[in-house]
C-alpha cells in the first residue's frame, strides 16, 4: 500500500501535529516562568563551573570585561595615566607583575569566589526573593538607555566582545546569589571562603587563551553599580 492510500494517515498526522503544537506551547510557557528565574542558556565552552552553577565562554568575556573596565576607570578616578593600550598594560605594578596579569588574578578569583558562593546558595534550596528579583530586573533596565534602548542595540554592541544581553541576566542572577550566600558572613568567615574558592574552583584552559589585553570594552554595556567588586 502506497503511503498515499494509507486510510490512518490524516488522522495520524493531525494527532502528531497537535503533540507537536501542545509541545511547542508547553515549551514556551516554562520559558516565560524559568527564564526571569535564572534558568539560562549559556553560549561557548565552559570555563568555569561549581556545583549547579557553570560558566561559559560568554558570561566569562562579561565578566573578564567588566573587571577590566572597572580596573580602568578606577585608575582614572585616582589621577592615574591609565589608557587600554598594550604599553599600560604591559606595565609593571609595585609587586612586579605585568599590570595584565595583576588585574587577570584578581578578576579570576572574583569570578571563582562568585561561581562557588552561587553555588552553595543554591545547593542549600534557596531562591531570589520578589524584591531582589525586582532590584535585578531594574538593574537590566537601567542597561537599556540613550543608544542602547533595546535588547537588540544591547546586542549589536556586545557582539565584537562576545556576550549578550541575556548573559548579562545571567551574570547578574549568579551575583545576587553569591551576595545573598555571603552577606551573613564576617571579615575572617569571608576571607577563609576566598581561600576555600581559590583553591577548590578551577578555570579551564580556555580561559588561558583569552587575552586580557586585547579584549574590548565599552561603558555602555556595564552597570557601575553591579561591576564586579573584591
Amino acid at each position: 500500500m502506497n503511503r498515499t492510500e494509507n486510510p490512518n494517515r490524516t488522522d495520524r498526522g493531525s494527532r502528531i501535529f497537535t503533540v507537536a503544537v501542545l509541545a511547542l506551547l508547553g515549551a514556551l510557557i516554562l520559558a516565560a516562568i524559568f527564564v526571569p528565574l535564572g534558568v539560562f542558556r549559556s553560549r561557548g565552552e565552559v570555563i568555569v563551573s561549581s556545583g549547579s552553577v557553570t560558566v561559559r565562554r560568554d558570561l566569562y568575556l562579561f565578566w573578564l570585561s567588566a573587571y577590566k573596565y572597572d580596573y580602568l576607570s578606577e585608575q582614572i578616578r585616582a589621577g592615574i595615566d591609565a589608557t587600554d593600550t598594550p604599553e599600560y598594560w604591559y606595565g609593571t605594578t609595585p609587586g612586579g607583575i605585568t599590570r595584565a596579569a595583576y588585574v587577570r588574578e584578581r578578576a579570576d578569583a572574583w569570578i571563582k569566589r562568585v561561581v562557588f558562593a552561587a553555588a552553595f546558595f543554591e545547593e542549600d534550596d534557596r531562591t531570589l526573593g520578589e524584591r531582589t528579583l525586582n532590584e535585578l530586573q531594574g538593574a537590566c533596565d537601567r542597561l537599556l538607555q540613550y543608544e542602547l534602548n533595546s535588547e537588540g542595540a544591547y546586542n549589536r554592541a556586545a557582539k565584537p566582545i562576545g556576550f549578550t544581553f541575556s548573559t548579562v541576566r545571567r551574570a547578574f542572577f549568579y551575583q545576587f546569589e553569591s551576595e545573598g550566600f555571603l552577606s551573613a558572613m564576617d571579615d575572617a568567615e569571608f576571607d577563609a571562603f576566598c581561600a576555600l574558592a581559590d583553591s577548590e574552583v578551577t578555570l579551564s584552559g580556555a580561559a588561558e587563551k583569552i587575552d586580557l589585553v586585547t579584549l574590548k570594552t565599552d561603558r555602555l554595556l556595564y552597570d557601575p553599580a553591579f561591576l564586579p567588586r573584591d
